[in-house]
């Protein structure tokens, strides 16, 4: 039967990022509020292209095939979003350390 999700890891994905938000909600609540945006924003952009493109290369791939160009146009363009969003990840997490380091 066909599916939006071709890729069956999508379907875990998508359980482990919202057992992974659960687990770790209380502490996301304890952060200032811009280190929760950033947080929040990174993963938004990671797990969104991780998952979001997953699907839609998928569905692509069930159509046209693997080795058109469009689906290595969108290939990169996830692999390049996820390195962004760990970019984003990484940068506020430095400027949450560097906070807490001063007020020390």
């Amino acid at each position: 039967s066909e599916t939006i999700f071709a890729s069956n890891w999508v379907y875990s994905g998508l359980l482990l990022v919202i057992i992974f938000l659960l687990s770790y909600w209380k502490f996301f609540t304890d952060l200032p509020p811009l280190t929760q945006r950033g947080l929040l924003f990174s993963g938004a952009i990671y797990v969104g292209s991780a998952l979001g493109m997953e699907i839609i290369g998928s569905a692509y791939v069930a159509s046209y095939g693997l080795l058109e160009f469009p689906y290595l146009i969108m290939t990169t363009f996830e692999e390049s979003f996820e390195m962004i969003g760990i970019i984003i990840f990484i940068y506020f997490l430095i400027a949450y350390l560097e906070d807490s380091i001063r007020l020390r």
